[in-house]
C-alpha cells in the first residue's frame, strides 16, 4: 500500500520496487518542487544498528555537491522507515537507452560515448576523493537530466545494503554481477577500483552493445570476472578504433 506522507513529503506514486528498497515521487511543499524518495524497506532498515549506519552513510552522499551525480536534498527515519530525499529526474536511464539501440541493432556513437564517459569520470573521481565509494556502477544507476546531462544516482546504497546482506543472508551477492570488480565477486573489500572496473564495463556495453561476460547464472558470471579475460570488443563491433579496444582491455 502507497502511503499518503511520509515526514514532510507528500506522496505522489511509486516509482519502483526493488528487494531492499521503494523508490517514490514526492512533493516538497515547502520548497514547491517534485522530488525522489528513496525507502529502505522495513526488513532491512530493523536491522540492528542499521539507522545509526544508514545516518552515517547518508551524510556522506548528502556532502557530495556535483554536476553529475544525484542530488541528495535531506534525509530522515520516520516511524522505523529510513530514507532519502533526491533531487526528482524526468529523463530516462542509460539502461532504457542501450536497450533501445540494441533493438535498433545499432551501437552507441562514439562522440556521445565520450560525452558520457567524460562526465561519469569526472563524477567518480571527485565521489573518490571525499572517500565515496559507489559499489553498483551500471547503466540502471545512471539517468539523464532534461538537458540530457547523465547524472551517477545510488551512492552509498550498496554498501548500505551490504552491510544487511551479510548480517542477515550469508553468501547473498549485494550489486550486479555483470559490472561487478573481481575483488568484489570474490568479497573483497573494494575501493575506488571497483568503481573504475564497472565503468569499465558499462562503456564495454555502450562500444559493443553488450557486456563483456554472458552466463546463465549469477555465479558463473561471477567467476568469469574472476578468472577469464574479456572478449576483445573489436571481436564484437568491428567498427571500434584500435585505441578504444585498447582502453577497454586495460579498464577490464
Amino acid at each position: 500500500m502507497i502511503p499518503d506522507s511520509l515526514g514532510e513529503y507528500t506522496i505522489t506514486r511509486l516509482l519502483g520496487r526493488g528487494g531492499m528498497a521503494e523508490v517514490y515521487e514526492g512533493f516538497d511543499a515547502d520548497l514547491d518542487r517534485p522530488v525522489a524518495i528513496k525507502v529502505i524497506l522495513p526488513e532491512v532498515g530493523g536491522e540492528p544498528g542499521f539507522e545509526e549506519r544508514f545516518r552515517r552513510e547518508a551524510r556522506l552522499v548528502a556532502s557530495l555537491r556535483h554536476p553529475h551525480i544525484v542530488q541528495v536534498f535531506d534525509f530522515a527515519v520516520v516511524d522505523g522507515k529510513p530514507f532519502m530525499v533526491m533531487e526528482y529526474l524526468k529523463g530516462n536511464t542509460l539502461k532504457d537507452r542501450l536497450a533501445e539501440l540494441r533493438g535498433r541493432g545499432e551501437t552507441m556513437p562514439l562522440a556521445e560515448i565520450a560525452r558520457i564517459l567524460d562526465a561519469l569520470g569526472g563524477a567518480l573521481d571527485y565521489a573518490h576523493g571525499r572517500g565515496a565509494i559507489h559499489r553498483d556502477i551500471k547503466p540502471a544507476n545512471i539517468l539523464f537530466t532534461e538537458q540530457n546531462e547523465p547524472v551517477v544516482a545510488d551512492f552509498g546504497i550498496a554498501r548500505l545494503l551490504g552491510d544487511v546482506g551479510q548480517l542477515t543472508v550469508p553468501g547473498q551477492i549485494i550489486g550486479s554481477p555483470a559490472y561487478m570488480a573481481p575483488e568484489q565477486a570474490r568479497g573483497e573489500e573494494v575501493g575506488s577500483s571497483a568503481d573504475q572496473y564497472a565503468l569499465g564495463v558499462v562503456l564495454y556495453e555502450m562500444a559493443t552493445g553488450r557486456t563483456p561476460f554472458q552466463a546463465d547464472s549469477p555465479t558463473a558470471l561471477l567467476m568469469q570476472h574472476v578468472s577469464s579475460p574479456p572478449p576483445p570488443p573489436r571481436s564484437i563491433n568491428p567498427n571500434l578504433p584500435e585505441a578504444l579496444q585498447a582502453v577497454l582491455l586495460l579498464s577490464l
